[in-house]
């Protein structure tokens, strides 16, 4: 087994969290999308919500960067945010957002014979 030193193991692991939190970005901002498809919205709350997203995602970034290396900007880390929003992209995005679309679109049907069934037992209950 080849032995790697301390700092290396401590970078490679740092290199790791960024692609992990580039994931979790990515796949925040998904959810994001997700709701916007369950309850329509405007434009001007679209990007309210996209500003307050990418808001959090600074501080996020921030936060991590000060976290795990006091603060310094690393070129390797400024790159593996991103690699990770492309993998989650690539590997997972696609399949959650067709997911979810096709789990709203049978919820709102679902939801809708559901009602229908309610209102027709409630008015042959209360007539």
């Amino acid at each position: 087994m080849i032995a790697v030193s301390e700092g290396i193991f401590r970078e490679l692991q740092i290199l790791g969290y960024a692609i992990l939190l580039g994931g979790g970005l990515a796949a925040a901002y998904d959810l994001l999308r997700i709701l916007r498809r369950i309850i329509p919205r405007g434009i001007i709350l679209v990007s309210l919500e996209d500003l307050c997203y990418w808001i959090a995602v600074w501080i996020i970034v921030f936060s991590f960067l000060f976290q795990e290396n006091s603060g310094g900007i690393r070129g390797y880390i400024v790159g593996a945010i991103p690699l990770g929003a492309v993998i989650y992209h690539y590997l997972l995005g696609k399949w959650i957002i067709k997911g979810g679309s096709h789990a709203i679109t049978w919820s709102k049907k679902e939801l809708k014979k559901l009602r229908k069934a309610v209102t027709i037992i409630l008015e042959k209950h209360f007539k």
